[in-house]
């Protein structure tokens, strides 16, 4: 799929004027990037011993990302779409992130009349942002876009996806959740801090 360059066409959806053509490529991006089944496995993992830090302590995908994200950059010709196809190729996360998806998702969660498009734009940066530490990082830096996240809490009725996110940047890295805190997007979540205990919490052995 990649080598028929179907994620450019997709990514060139995004772009379309036309809400319906819009909302179906952001449906197909859900569908390729987001699978509820792992999602359900890493809500479970959280209940197990440091839990919580399973992406942090991860294997740091820094020194892999960024060479293969900043691929071309410092060639004397500028990146080409044919470069951004190469990183996708190896890595579809850090493709599409080279291809400006996250300033369009930010658009998408700015736009009140695609309200069915809010819970799948949510998904896929929980995805992206479980990707790796360099992923949640360019989440954080994408101005704007943790703006239209935090109005998805403030809203009447605060969306669950949203909370998740935020949780997910901060458990990435030390450097991510001080970045929250210092431009007080954890604000909104302090309605959220007392948490009732898992109904299931395994035995010690």
């Amino acid at each position: 799929m990649l080598n028929m360059k179907i994620i450019l066409l997709l990514r060139a959806g995004l772009d379309d004027e036309v809400h319906t053509s819009l909302g179906q490529a952001l449906l197909a991006f859900h569908a390729l990037l987001v699978s509820p089944t792992d999602e359900k496995v890493e809500d479970w993992l959280e209940f197990m011993y440091r839990g919580t830090e399973k992406l942090a302590l991860s294997p740091n995908h820094d020194g892999l990302s960024r060479p293969v994200f900043e691929v071309s950059e410092n060639a004397e010709s500028t990146p080409t779409i044919q470069d951004d196809l190469l990183v996708a190729q190896t890595d579809l996360i850090l493709g599409l992130l080279r291809m400006n998806f996250l300033p369009r998702l930010r658009f998408i969660l700015g736009l009140n009349r695609l309200g069915d498009m809010i819970n799948p734009t949510l998904d896929i940066l929980i995805r992206v942002a479980r990707h790796s530490v360099f992923a949640a990082s360019k989440i954080i830096e994408c101005q704007g876009l943790l703006d239209n996240v935090v109005s998805q809490i403030n809203a009447q009725e605060p969306n669950p996806r949203a909370v998740k996110l935020l949780k997910v940047l901060c458990q990435s890295s030390r450097e991510n959740a001080l970045g929250l805190v210092e431009a007080r997007h954890l604000v909104p979540l302090a309605r959220f801090f007392i948490i009732d205990g898992p109904t299931f919490f395994p035995e010690p052995t």
